[in-house]
């Protein structure tokens, strides 16, 4: 039994972005990575999603507070995989997730 995290990082767009009018924004949850999910626990995986997207939504726009929520949500989860979502255009977010340092992303308080 695998312990997975999948996550489908934030758009560039939404960075710094301080109020939103949700009437007026188009958005879906990553449903791709959700149907991986329940197939995953389908299989006896313990299987979970990070929409950061969303948590920068929450967060205001704040990027580092929404990278320390995915830094507790590491500790807390101990994934033995990470995977990150994403598309041609949105390629730089899981890009500069990756290049963050390892005790960034995963000792961050």
């Amino acid at each position: 039994m695998a312990r997975v995290m999948m996550v489908q990082p934030w758009n560039y767009h939404d960075e710094g972005v301080k109020k939103y009018d949700l009437a007026h924004e188009w958005r879906n949850g990553p449903y791709s990575l959700l149907l991986l999910a329940t197939i995953l626990r389908q299989n006896n995986h313990e299987a979970i999603v990070v929409d950061m997207g969303r948590d920068l939504i929450a967060f205001k726009g704040d990027v580092s507070a929404c990278l320390s929520k995915l830094s507790r949500t590491i500790k807390q989860f101990k994934p033995d995989i990470i995977g990150f979502s994403f598309f041609r255009y949105t390629i730089s977010k899981p890009k500069e997730l990756l290049m963050l340092p390892v005790r960034r992303v995963l000792l961050q308080e």
